[in-house]
């Protein structure tokens, strides 16, 4: 065989192997065109996915902007569909659909977001021109009463939020995609159960255990006045005049009619306390109280308290004043400048609890607190010719015996002899017996039947303006009811410091003696919190830390907080400039001081803001006009040396600073912390006072 000869193969082996190739060939086509496709599909879905994360993305952006919109501009609205919504009570919610109403647009309205939305699609340009629909919606479902309190409108829950996002390509279909998200909610108001409902509320006023430590009782009164009931020159002190709502009592005067009504209450404890009244002769000063007393104070105001066939024992109640040196009111001073009281009816009350004047605002005073005022004591026999001469019966020198007898005589030529006769004649039908000479029968004297100081419950006042102040005892003619328990002469000191029936639900305290079980429905710390803040924690003053929440604006220095905020740690809050609020909410300070050195102006729909330390002093160094709530805990709320400041809300304290009458204050109580569980409408509610606080996370849902 030559060399390279190749022996040829069969006819039918050269088909089949071609076949064998060609069918190879063919399968690696297919699997090469199905991996294409494959790789394709691949690179479409993670085409398709990133599109996915990036309108996610978007739309969660979107929705944290909607949370912004509703937190800064709708909950702001009183108008708004949705705090319409949220002000009912939790029970009667309903629905609240999508609508015209609730859809949100960036790019209008007070909160204009649209430099945001620019900002945030830019970079997606490529996939479009870009429109977007935002709805806000909320199902009564979703909801619940607010763990704990008493009041049916504070609630938990959320509010849906449905977000559309559209891309549009020149000569493309549109694409659209929805989602939906959800923003947590709270609704609380901004009152203190039970504690708000007092114009002034303090813990211990008296500072002493001791009951016969007679300084304290008397420690209130520091302020001087002249005759007429005004500010002497220079002046001695001035008071803090309260101003508790309505002026007047109701018409059916019971217990029940004085808590329900828009009233602040007042608490004073620690103890008995005497507030003297001011003098209010003539044309009455700007501290005056005569309207505490039978003809204003400046009538003639003799009463009969006991009648002895033709002779009448007569009593006539007036107010202290610091200028005794003169007149009239030398006159009163005499008739019982020898009691050992008198050295304490120099000065009136820091208080005025009832206001001044002729226009009082008169309200509940709980505590052991009396009125106190000078009485004159005087004898008038009515026979024609009388038996002797009418007389006030002055106090005399506890050891002077020779002018005791002289006093008894009744062969003196002078007005004295009228005692005497009396005192031999009349005197033995009422006791039994004549007064003799000795020391002891001068002491009885002097504690029955002279002129000296006298108390009573402060609560008559209450029946003296109902009847226009022209009956000596109305509060004898009342119905038996929790508030005459209250005026009778030596009250229960259980029934003065009870917590009123209407007032229980709101507490679950025993009495009102404690502000520390008083505070425990505030719950902040606790479930009405919407911000826990711990400025050590975070190294930056509290300002500022409010400011990053969007709580607090520097540049146009409001509070915006609408909701309780937590401050924790030691930490003092400052506020020298003025101030506006621009929503309900509150500051808690665990522990440290507030000092308020400038107006706090509430915006035109009466936000309210309440300023609370549990473990501190409130020092108010301003005269300008504070439109706030003060609460502290432990400490005081002082008057400082910035003038006389107008307060408007409610001022809660553990100690009263004597200090703090150097200027005095202007409390005016804040009618809607009247508010009470359950009110039939919603004006008697507590819905004015709601705070609105949302969860500024959203959560995805689809």
């Amino acid at each position: 065989m030559p060399p390279f000869q190749t022996t040829a193969a069969p006819a039918s082996r050269r088909g089949s192997a071609i076949l064998v190739v060609g069918g190879v060939l063919v399968a690696l086509l297919l699997l090469a065109g199905w991996f294409f496709q494959f790789m394709l599909m691949q690179s479409r879905l993670t085409q398709r996915q990133g599109q996915q994360r990036i309108s996610t993305s978007l739309a969660f952006s979107l929705a944290v902007l909607a949370i912004q919109k509703i937190q800064k501009e709708i909950l702001q609205d009183p108008t708004s569909e949705l705090v319409k919504y949220l002000r009912k009570p939790c029970g009667s919610l309903g629905d609240l659909g999508p609508s015209a109403a609730t859809r949100l647009k960036f790019e209008t309205g007070g909160t204009d977001l649209s430099p945001v939305l620019e900002d945030l699609v830019e970079p997606l340009s490529a996939l479009g021109a870009f429109s977007y629909e935002v709805h806000y919606s909320c199902q009564g479902s979703d909801f619940s009463r607010l763990p704990g309190t008493p009041y049916t409108r504070e609630k938990i829950g959320c509010i849906h939020l449905h977000i559309a996002t559209m891309f549009k390509k020149t000569g493309a279909n549109e694409l659209r995609e929805e989602f939906h998200f959800v923003a947590e909610a709270k609704v609380t108001a901004a009152i203190v159960p039970l504690l708000s409902k007092f114009t002034v509320y303090v813990e211990d006023a008296r500072e002493s255990s001791d009951i016969r430590n007679a300084d304290a009782s008397f420690r209130l009164n520091t302020v001087g006045t002249n005759p007429n009931g005004g500010p002497l020159s220079p002046p001695q002190g001035h008071p803090w005049v309260l101003k508790n709502g309505p002026e007047g009592v109701p018409s059916d005067l019971q217990m029940d009619e004085m808590v329900k009504g828009p009233r602040g209450l007042i608490y004073l404890g620690g103890g008995r306390l005497y507030l003297n009244l001011a003098r209010a002769w003539n044309i009455p000063g700007d501290y005056a109280e005569g309207f505490h007393l039978l003809k204003m104070g400046r009538g003639d105001g003799l009463y009969t308290i006991k009648k002895i066939q033709e002779t009448y024992l007569m009593n006539w109640d007036q107010g202290v004043t610091a200028d005794h040196s003169t007149g009239g009111a030398k006159d009163w001073h005499d008739l019982i400048a020898t009691s050992k009281w008198a050295p304490y009816l120099e000065k009136s009350s820091a208080f005025r609890l009832y206001g001044v004047g002729d226009r009082p605002t008169p309200t509940l005073v709980l505590g052991e607190v009396f009125r106190s005022y000078i009485r004159a004591r005087a004898i008038k026999n009515m026979k024609s010719p009388p038996d002797f001469r009418p007389i006030f019966l002055k106090h005399l020198p506890p050891g002077d015996l020779t002018g005791w007898r002289r006093f008894i005589d009744p062969d003196n030529t002078d007005e004295d002899d009228s005692m005497g006769i009396f005192n031999r004649d009349h005197l033995p039908l009422l006791i039994g017996r004549s007064l003799t000479d000795s020391q002891d029968d001068l002491n009885l004297y002097n504690d029955v039947l002279a002129s000296n100081w006298d108390r009573s419950p402060y609560n008559r006042t209450l029946a003296m303006i109902q009847t226009t102040n022209l009956n000596p005892k109305p509060w004898t003619t009342l119905p038996p009811d929790p508030l005459t328990d209250l005026m009778v002469t030596n009250p229960t000191p259980a029934k003065q410091h009870a917590i009123p029936n209407l007032l229980k639900p709101l507490t679950d305290a025993n009495d009102l003696k404690s502000m520390k079980d008083l505070l425990k429905p505030l719950m902040v710390p606790g479930t009405r919190t919407a911000w826990v803040v711990d400025p050590t924690a975070e190294g930056r003053p509290l300002l500022q830390c409010l400011q990053a929440r969007g709580l607090y604006d520097k540049d146009k220095r409001t509070l915006n907080l609408n909701g309780w905020v937590y401050v924790e740690g030691e930490t003092e809050l400052k506020l020298d400039q003025k101030i506006t609020v621009l929503s309900n909410g509150g500051i808690v300070l665990k522990k440290g001081g507030i000092i308020l050195g400038h107006q706090i102006e509430a915006s035109p729909n009466k936000a309210h803001l309440h300023l609370v330390t549990h473990d501190g002093d409130i020092s108010v160094e301003t005269n300008q006009t504070i439109e706030a709530s003060l609460v502290a805990h432990k400490g005081k709320v002082k008057i400082g040396g910035g003038g006389r400041p107008k307060i408007r809300g409610s001022v809660a304290m553990s100690r009263f600073d004597l200090g703090s009458t150097t200027h005095g204050a202007d409390i005016t109580y804040a009618q809607s912390l009247a508010a009470l569980p359950g009110a039939s409408t919603e004006a008697d509610s507590e819905a004015d006072l709601l705070t609105f606080s949302l969860n500024p996370t959203p959560l995805f849902l689809k």
